[in-house]
């Protein structure tokens, strides 16, 4: 690499063309080890790797920060962008974004204010993995009064404390239990309390060091807020236009929500009246927080509707990862075969390898390695890590590592909503996989970051329609096809409460976008001016009121356990607002036909191959869309 770099400043005659492949090669070869870095961080089974990764990443990230203010560098990229020359049109966008992205990230500093920057970045890296290792915290402990109020599976866990109570860990499956199931409200409440208590004394420290650092970004490079620092690549640059877009998301949704909170209170006063003498304290025509999980089952038990449980015996993981299957080589002819692993290459035994070989069944697109099953001290979520973009760098492959958590069974039997995950991530996939530019820096998954979910999201569409399903979801141990009534309950099932969870996350998009905005401008009525632990508490309260005002918290509304705020900082409304643009794919292309090779070449060819380096608005439209409906 350094060899790359030094050629690149010494030359006094390099085209363009030139500039912009040194250039990529440098971010592909530091984001090789960067990305897997971060992978092997959140998966790998031995300590050692994690903490050696981990070593690695902050090494890359301190390599990177200096090189984005390398004078350079910039004159260097500034230079080609000035005189195009022969580069082909993908050249000088990634140039050109390369430009961008030198004078956001402070190349225009003078030296003492470079250093400040590259201290604070250093900072703000640190932060986000001591925030990222909160998020994942062990369960607490939760006292309760007396052990009867406990479901009869978790009295037997419960432990003496004191004289008058009891302890219980509170593992994810013990939790819901009582969430989901104990009509008991003061102790869900105690469980809830506990849930959305900071993980640890630093916790919400550690937030507020990662927040305020991110101001201090934007201050060193004299942008209004971290929104505007990171606006370069982005659909919406204004936060006021996110702003304006989350009210008009809630005015949307109000209605449906109010009618579902209706909905939830008739649940809770026959179940006030059942158990009256375990709830005295408890409001029948209030619906808190702590309820919510429980109430929702209520209702959705007392539906003429499938259990999820029932659901997910039409979902064994073979059944589940044979649509991925079916999906891709139907719209794209692709195929996904196993490949063999080789020594030392996966972490865990459960681990495999997937090659996917384009339409002539020969050349190779790129590797999947799949890391589908639940296990302590791994990634909580579900993602897509992109290793390795495509590029000419890769000899044209991607490498994506896939994490799920799944819960192993004998059989393998996949909730509904880890199902839909599986197909979401696969989305991702699809977009490093077909992605057809040279370069890496706007390949697949380095598009527009309120755009990129658009693939994934349209995925979602493909699994939840019943022409689709039923190709690949069998019993499990009939190996009948779903029935076509069963499919349609749980479609009524996912939208019995839409709207609050359409709220939900105009909460959290709220949330995320106030903690990045300007300081001192309003937004929903509050601001980031005072973003001390205690009023980023506040400040999500308040947000929860705004967007969540039927559903009461008495303080317990968020516990500072929002993942997405590293990787997502700024961005968390881009899932909501990317679903507008797959939705509208959806209708105009393949709602008519979701298996249509011409229309799944379309995609393809006029916006999957792009990856970043098109406009979205230029992509619907060479879709033939040339109105988004939201």
């Amino acid at each position: 690499m350094e060899g790359l770099l030094d050629g690149l400043i010494s030359s006094s005659s390099v085209t363009t063309s030139e500039v912009a492949y040194t250039l990529d090669k440098i971010s592909d070869t530091l984001c090789m080890v960067a990305d897997s870095g971060t992978f092997c961080q959140n998966v790998h089974t031995n300590p050692s790797m994690v903490n050696s990764a981990a070593r690695a990443v902050a090494m890359m990230h301190g390599i990177i920060n200096k090189l984005n203010v390398s004078k350079e560098l910039y004159q260097i990229s500034s230079d080609a962008v000035s005189n195009r020359g022969d580069a082909t049109q993908e050249e000088y966008i990634v140039i050109s974004k390369l430009k961008s992205e030198f004078e956001h990230q402070g190349v225009h500093l003078p030296s003492h204010q470079t250093e400040e920057l590259l201290d604070v970045k250093e900072s703000i890296h640190e932060l986000e993995y001591e925030y990222q290792k909160a998020v994942a915290s062990s369960p607490k402990t939760v006292v309760i009064s007396e052990i009867n109020s406990l479901p009869p599976t978790l009295r037997k866990k419960a432990f003496p404390v004191g004289q008058k109570g009891y302890g219980l860990k509170l593992t994810s499956d013990a939790a819901s239990q009582i969430l989901f199931h104990s009509p008991n409200a003061e102790l869900r409440k105690a469980v809830h309390t506990a849930l959305n208590s900071p993980a640890n004394d630093d916790h919400m420290l550690v937030l507020e060091g990662l927040l305020e650092n991110r101001q201090r970004v934007a201050e060193i490079l004299n942008f209004p807020s971290y929104f505007h620092s990171n606006n370069f690549n982005r659909v919406m640059q204004d936060p006021r236009d996110v702003a304006n877009f989350l009210e008009d998301l809630s005015n949307t949704v109000s209605v449906k929500a109010a009618q579902e909170v209706e909905l939830l209170t008739e649940v809770k006063k026959v179940i006030s009246q059942n158990y009256r003498d375990q709830n005295k304290e408890e409001d029948d025509h209030v619906i808190y927080t702590w309820d919510y999980l429980h109430l929702e089952s209520m209702a959705l038990n007392s539906q003429p509707i499938v259990s999820s449980a029932k659901f997910s015996e039409f979902l064994p993981l073979g059944s589940v990862l044979e649509g991925l299957r079916i999906v891709s080589e139907s719209l794209f002819g692709i195929h996904l075969r196993l490949a063999p692993l080789g020594p030392h290459e996966a972490w865990d035994p459960k681990v495999f390898k997937m090659e996917v070989l384009d339409t002539d069944g020969v050349t190779c697109l790129g590797h999947i390695y799949m890391d589908l099953f639940w296990r302590p001290n791994k990634f909580r979520g579900d993602a897509n890590f992109p290793l390795r973009l495509k590029s000419i760098h890769s000899d044209g492959k991607a490498t994506i590592g896939f994490v799920c958590n799944v819960v192993e069974g004998t059989p393998t039997l996949v909730p509904v909503e880890d199902a839909e995950n599986i197909f979401h991530e696969f989305g991702h996939a699809l977009h490093s996989l077909l992605s057809e530019t040279k370069l890496q820096h706007a390949s697949g998954t380095r598009a527009q970051m309120d755009f990129v979910e658009t693939p994934s999201q349209l995925m979602e569409f493909f699994f939840w329609d019943y022409r689709v399903m039923s190709t690949f979801a069998k019993h499990f141990q009939t190996g009948e096809t779903l029935p076509r009534e069963l499919f349609d309950q749980m479609v009524a099932r996912k939208k019995l409460f839409s709207g609050l969870e359409a709220q939900e996350q105009g909460w959290k998009s709220a949330m995320d976008l106030v903690f990045h905005s300007p300081p001192g401008e309003q937004y929903f009525g509050t601001d980031s001016k005072d973003l001390s632990a205690k009023k980023i508490l506040q400040i999500a309260e308040d947000l929860h009121t705004k967007f969540k005002p039927k559903i009461i918290s008495q303080g317990n509304s968020w516990n500072g356990k929002f993942s997405h705020l590293v990787g997502y900082g700024s961005f968390y409304y881009s899932y909501a607002y990317s679903r507008q643009y797959s939705a509208n794919i959806w209708k105009n292309l393949f709602q008519e036909n979701p298996f249509s090779r011409q229309k799944g070449e379309e995609l393809r060819r006029n916006m999957l191959a792009y990856g970043g380096t098109r406009e979205p608005p230029e992509m619907m439209k060479n879709l033939n869309i040339s109105k988004i409906e939201t």
